[in-house]
Parts: C-alpha cells; sequence; structure tokens
C-alpha cells in the first residue's frame, strides 16, 4: 500500500512482468484505494477468485514507482 497517497493506493509487485533491469516497472496498482481493494476482495471479484484470468499485466503501472525508488536510494 502507498501510504504517502491520500486513499491509499494498493499496488502490486509482479516481478516477472518486466523485462530487463528496471524494477520500477514491475510495480502496478492493483486498486486507487484501501477501501476500494477491500470491497473488491470481500465481494470475491478479481483476481481473487480462483477461476479469474490473471489480469496482472491488464493493470496500470504505477507511475510514482521510478522517482520513489531515487529518493529511497538517495536518502538510504
Amino acid at each position: 500500500m502507498d501510504c504517502h497517497s491520500d486513499d491509499g493506493t494498493v499496488l502490486l509487485f509482479e516481478p516477472n512482468a518486466i523485462s530487463g533491469q528496471d524494477p520500477s516497472r514491475a510495480w502496478f496498482v492493483d486498486a486507487g484505494s484501501l477501501a476500494e481493494w477491500l470491497v473488491t476482495w470481500l465481494d470475491r471479484r478479481g483476481r481473487y477468485e480462483e477461476d479469474a484470468v490473471d489480469g496482472v499485466f491488464g493493470r496500470a503501472l504505477w507511475a510514482d514507482a521510478a522517482s520513489r525508488m531515487q529518493s529511497d536510494r538517495a536518502t538510504g
């Protein structure tokens, strides 16, 4: 979860989605907010169903991944 966002964007890390060495391209938005994610999970919709089609690659990339990873390296 992105604790820097007001809504608590839920993120998904999928390293199999990247080709090359850019790990920032492995972060996807799973839900726009924690509340949205919880409703989806409780309703047993989406990728939480046993027979759901894997839609990882259909998800939007997390736009802030590269900048957050850079700032973590600079401060760490």
